[in-house]
């Protein structure tokens, strides 16, 4: 479940919006220095996980911020006796992913990657917009430039310290770090998982509102 939550008004890549009712009943952001940009043309991060119970193998796949983490026990427990892996490949511009920034460099002449963002060059119409990421499921307005649905899929067998994964959108790991997800998620995941979900979702809009004023 996505759990970002719906921002009614703030500034969005540089542009002050607001989020109303469009005259056919869709859902748009109106900005008083552009023109109506539809909030569907902005795309979603996504993430899924399969598990083959027989092979004891997760396949992960995903595109933009969303996370897959694994909760493990360690080996050689301290004060903390899990841990936590992230299974995904990264999609952010300024992470460590050279490949995803070396294809925009080498497809996409007319994409900028600066400070950590990735926007149209000054001639086009979306010279306004940044994004984070070089992934992302339906973006209308950087797909011309780099911003791509197909996903990233890695694979991971796993073992009996295994215990736990937690998929979620960076409506949740903006605001949790993921070693904070994998202690409060854990034990109540083995014996709840619906529980332990619920409990996930409360905790990310508390944190939006302590963090950002919204939820």
């Amino acid at each position: 479940v996505n759990t970002y939550p719906c921002l009614k008004r703030g500034v969005w890549g540089g542009l002050e919006f607001s989020l109303q009712k469009g005259a056919e009943g869709q859902m748009e952001y109106f900005s008083p220095d552009h023109e109506y940009v539809y909030l569907q043309d902005f795309g979603t991060t996504a993430v899924i996980v399969l598990y083959f119970e027989k092979l004891r193998l997760l396949l992960v796949g995903s595109a933009g911020d969303s996370l897959a983490v694994l909760g493990s026990t360690k080996s050689s427990p301290t004060t903390d006796p899990y841990e936590a892996v992230i299974l995904n490949v990264s999609d952010n511009v300024e992470g460590d992913n050279l490949e995803e920034i070396q294809r925009i460099k080498s497809d996409f002449k007319n994409t900028i990657l600066m400070d950590g963002y990735l926007q149209a060059d000054e001639s086009s119409n979306y010279s306004w917009h940044q994004l984070a990421m070089t992934r992302a499921l339906g973006h209308g307005y950087l797909e011309k430039y780099g911003v791509i649905p197909t996903p990233h899929v890695t694979f991971r067998c796993i073992d009996p310290s295994d215990l736990v994964v937690v998929a979620a959108s960076d409506g949740l790991w903006d605001v949790k770090d993921p070693r904070d997800v994998i202690e409060s998620a854990i034990g109540k995941a083995l014996v709840d998982p619906q529980r332990a979900c619920e409990g996930l979702v409360k905790d990310a809009l508390n944190g939006w509102k302590v963090s950002f004023g919204t939820g």
